[in-house]
């Protein structure tokens, strides 16, 4: 069946922490037949790389399609600067029109994310993106607007939470003894409990992907599947068994702190032995949380591209894309159209731990990976918070730079050669971003959220 109109149409669909290696498409046995669909119909990207290991940097390089150093949205009081580029220049300037519906209060108005969309939906407000129907929720938002819209030029982003912790959703049936799908109960796990947290992980993106199973099959009964650009990715992944924060530290010091510090805060923080569950927070960009899903497919009249991509790609390039489908160039951005082939040789992460002054940095060529970890300068006022306790031990304790090959376990090599060149490349990196930002930030100041906005993330496990 023909398309009904030849409207430029676009969507964006963010899973919030979903991990490549559990959708199907990316040779996992989990079931996720809709994220695969769209894979199958447009081109399945195999070499994709988040630009922060959690939402806040990562979040702010979707919308802008600038890297952390350059756009300094790193923390919740640090909203995107309004004079910063964004993911809607494009479809404004070419008339569309731009909705952006958000179930997370890290995506929100309070931190910049509403300019320039006209309409934008916030619907994580009052603890509602924790509850485990906030995707049906969303879907009763999501689906009459396009309904409205299917004859227009549109722009939309959605921001689901549904993937994130807590893993539960409206059906969850299995129950465990103190496991229960939140942060909180995961991080007591030890390594024998993960069969849990993983049966509750996958319980929950099947679940999700059977509601965006239903966006799709509401853009095929308005006759504009064919003719509307559907991204859909993940901001970052998840540590689970894999690594934990500290496994890279002196060994000596290793031993003497498992004699200081109780094996149920050491399993509790995962900071020498590997646990249930981790999360992203406060840990080197290990590639179960920067590798991310990137599956689009493009309108029939734009390009004929299907098929599986072995490019290196970043999520940057998400923004340059929608720029150059509604407007034909993205010279503000540093991402590439992911129409084209690639000629991109490093990829790059930053991202500071919440609240605190630890940086944690990454450089790949494809090959080799550096991990880098740097501390941020303290405000006298700031030496008795525990963030700040935390950023310190962490710096001290912990290797600042590492080399590591591509493999599974990301073991520490040594290769002078390599970590010295590619120390040079990021440094190189963090210089320019730092340039960009200069050239468009207005100064924007911080922002000082509700409090009842801050308990929702804390209980999102950002505290």
């Amino acid at each position: 069946m023909s398309p009904k109109h030849n409207n430029k149409q676009s969507i964006v669909y963010v899973f919030d922490s979903l991990r490549r290696d559990y959708v199907g498409c990316y040779d996992s046995d989990v079931n996720t037949p809709n994220i695969d669909q769209v894979a199958e119909d447009g081109v399945k990207f195999d070499q994709v790389q988040s630009q922060g290991i959690w939402t806040v940097p990562s979040s702010g390089s979707i919308f802008t399609g600038l890297y952390p150093e350059a756009h300094q949205s790193n923390q919740f009081s640090q909203p995107i600067d309004s004079g910063l580029p964004r993911i809607t220049d494009g479809p404004n300037a070419a008339g569309a029109k731009t909705i952006c519906f958000s179930t997370t209060n890290v995506v929100s108005k309070e931190r910049g994310f509403s300019n320039g969309f006209d309409e934008f939906h916030q619907l994580g407000k009052d603890g509602a993106g924790l509850e485990p129907d906030i995707g049906e929720r969303l879907n009763e938002k999501l689906l009459p607007r396009i309904r409205e819209l299917s004859d227009t030029d549109f722009f939309i982003l959605v921001w689901t939470l549904g993937t994130h912790h807590p893993y539960v959703t409206p059906d969850t049936s299995f129950t465990h003894e103190f496991i229960d799908g939140d942060q909180e109960t995961m991080r007591r796990g030890e390594l024998s409990d993960f069969s849990v947290v993983d049966e509750m992980y996958r319980e929950n993106i099947e679940y999700c992907d059977s509601l965006f199973g239903e966006l799709l099959s509401t853009l095929k009964s308005e006759n504009i599947y064919n003719q509307t650009d559907i991204f859909v990715t993940s901001d970052h992944g998840e540590v689970f068994t894999e690594h934990a924060r500290l496994e890279h530290s002196n060994s000596a010091i290793q031993k003497a702190l498992k004699y200081l510090i109780p094996k149920e805060t050491r399993i509790y923080y995962s900071l020498f032995d590997r646990s249930a569950f981790v999360g992203h927070q406060a840990i080197y960009p290990y590639q179960e949380l920067i590798s991310v899903p990137l599956v689009a497919k493009f309108a029939e009249s734009e390009t004929s591209k299907q098929g599986i991509d072995q490019s290196p790609r970043e999520l940057i390039d998400i923004a340059a894309t929608i720029s150059q489908i509604y407007q034909g160039s993205s010279d503000d951005l540093q991402g590439h159209d992911l129409r084209d082939e690639s000629s991109r040789q490093y990829l790059f992460s930053s991202s500071q731990i919440t609240g605190g002054q630890c940086i944690y940095r990454s450089v790949t060529d494809g090959d080799r990976k550096l991990l880098s970890m740097d501390l941020d300068s303290i405000d006298f006022d700031d030496w008795t918070d525990p963030r700040t306790i935390q950023s310190i031990f962490s710096y001290a304790v912990a290797k600042t730079e590492i080399l590591t090959s591509l493999d599974a376990q990301e073991k520490s090599i040594e290769e002078t050669k390599n970590l010295e060149r590619l120390q040079s490349v990021l440094n190189e990196h963090v210089e320019r971003c730092r340039e960009i930002n200069d050239d468009f930030s207005n100064e924007d100041s911080e922002v000082d959220l509700a409090d009842e906005t801050m308990k929702q993330l804390e209980d999102l496990g950002y505290k």
